[in-house]
């Protein structure tokens, strides 16, 4: 949620011109739409606990994080192609969605993208 905020308010820089102005408010409202459904999506962990009468988990990983358990390191970074296309394969739907949606390809690229991106990050 955190990282989705940050690459939200990234967008536009100090001062958009007029003609991108719009454009950018619209990326802004979808990213931060997101982030507000991923807290939708907590909210309602932390109250199946409660209906469970199980204890709220409010606590948080110590830092550094543990790589094998999420699909990328945290890091709070403007939104770029390469962390626009972390977020969308973590977050993509199954593969048999994808196929039905015709979207292989495209979701394809960003895969090959992002490891081109990291491999260039790495090496």
């Amino acid at each position: 949620m955190v990282q989705c905020l940050y690459a939200a308010y990234s967008l536009g820089g100090p001062q958009p011109s007029a003609d991108r102005e719009k454009r950018v408010r619209q990326w802004r409202d979808t990213i931060i739409q997101i982030a507000r459904e991923e807290m939708g999506h907590w909210a309602a962990v932390e109250n199946t606990l409660t209906l469970l009468s199980a204890a709220l988990h409010f606590e948080r990983e110590e830092f550094p994080i543990p790589s094998d358990l999420y699909p990328f390191t945290f890091e709070l970074e403007p939104l770029t192609k390469r962390s626009l296309g972390k977020y969308v394969l973590a977050e993509m739907p199954t593969e048999d969605v994808v196929k039905k949606l015709g979207l292989e390809d495209k979701i394809g690229e960003v895969r090959r993208r992002s490891k081109r991106l990291r491999s260039t990050a790495l090496g």
